[in-house]
């Protein structure tokens, strides 16, 4: 997709705007509005990189290097970080909502 903002469709869009805008062929149908194909799309949110703490720097280096944004980087990092603790760090909470009361191993909860 080019940079400046235009899609590979947009020839075809005003390819068809420059037909009879709208008029019906011969089976009655119009011809449908190729400006539909632009994507006006908001950019996302950044990524809050004080999240991660000491893995902010690296965080923020391999998206560089890797010419990506920043959250390429971080998802994977979450998930290996994710598979790799597992079960082991689970906890409960009380059953009004309050304070914690252990983990899950010790309450004979979750993550049996």
């Amino acid at each position: 997709m080019p940079r400046n903002g235009e899609t590979a469709f947009d020839h075809l869009a005003s390819a068809e705007r420059a037909r009879t805008a709208f008029a019906p062929d011969e089976s009655g149908w119009s011809f449908p509005d190729m400006g539909v194909l632009r994507l006006y799309r908001r950019a996302p949110p950044s990524l809050p990189l004080m999240v991660f703490g000491p893995w902010e720097a690296w965080i923020a280096e391999q998206g560089e290097a890797a010419a990506c944004p920043v959250s390429y980087v971080a998802g994977p990092l979450l998930a290996a970080a994710s598979a790799l603790i597992g079960h082991a760090r689970q906890c409960a909470v009380a059953a009004g909502g309050g304070e914690l009361v252990g983990t899950a191993a010790h309450m004979g909860g979750c993550g049996r």
